[in-house]
C-alpha cells in the first residue's frame, strides 16, 4: 500500500518520513547518502537497510536493527530476500518489490500472534536511489510495534479476550 501519512501511528515513523521528505530536496527519491547518519541514528534498532543489486534486482540486507532480528528469526545481514523462510518471504516480498517498481514509500501493518498474545507491527519502506543515477538502489525499512496484547482467560464455558494497547 502506498503511504498515506495519516496512517502512521508511531511518531518514529512520522519522524522518519519527515527526514526522508527533507532529503528529497524538492522532489524525487533521496540518494542513498542523502539521509544523515546522525539524524537516522535514534531509529537504527528498528531499521533494515536493503540494497537492490543492479544486475539481478535481488534484494540484499545490508543492516538489521537489533530489535528486528527476533522478528525475522535470524540475522539476515548479507543475505537475500529470497533466502528468507518461505512464510515470511511470501508475506513481505510484494511490498519490497512495490517500493522499487513504484519508486514510492510503502506502508503496511501486520500481526504476529502466539497462543496468548498478539503484536501488531507497522512497516514503513522508504526507497533510496543510486548516488549517480535515478535507479532505486535500496531502501530503508522501519518496523515498529503498535502493541496489542491479547490475554485469553478461559472460564468453564466461555473465553474472554482482554486487549491492552
Amino acid at each position: 500500500m502506498r503511504l498515506d501519512p495519516s496512517q502512521l501511528h508511531r511518531p518514529e515513523l512520522q519522524e522518519l518520513t519527515a527526514l526522508w521528505d527533507k532529503a528529497r530536496r524538492g522532489g524525487g527519491i533521496p540518494a542513498i547518502g542523502g539521509l544523515s547518519p546522525v539524524d537516522v541514528a535514534p531509529y537504527l534498532a528498528h531499521i533494515v537497510i536493503v540494497e537492490v543489486e543492479e544486475t539481478t534486482d535481488r534484494i540484499r540486507f545490508l543492516q538489521m536493527g537489533r530489535e528486528l532480528t527476533p522478528l525475522f528469526g535470524d540475522d539476515m545481514v548479507g543475505r537475500y530476500l529470497d533466502e528468507m523462510p518461505a512464510a515470511l518471504r511470501d508475506h513481505v516480498e510484494g511490498t519490497y518489490r512495490a517500493m522499487v517498481a513504484e519508486r514510492a514509500p510503502q506502508y503496511a501493518e501486520f500481526e504476529v500472534a502466539g497462543d496468548s498474545w498478539m503484536v501488531i507491527f507497522e512497516r514503513l519502506m522508504l526507497p533510496l536511489r543510486d548516488e549517480s543515477t535515478d535507479r532505486v538502489a535500496g531502501g530503508m525499512v522501519a518496523i515498529y510495534p503498535r502493541i496489542s496484547i491479547r490475554k485469553r482467560v478461559t472460564h468453564s464455558d466461555r473465553e474472554e479476550d482482554s486487549v491492552a494497547a
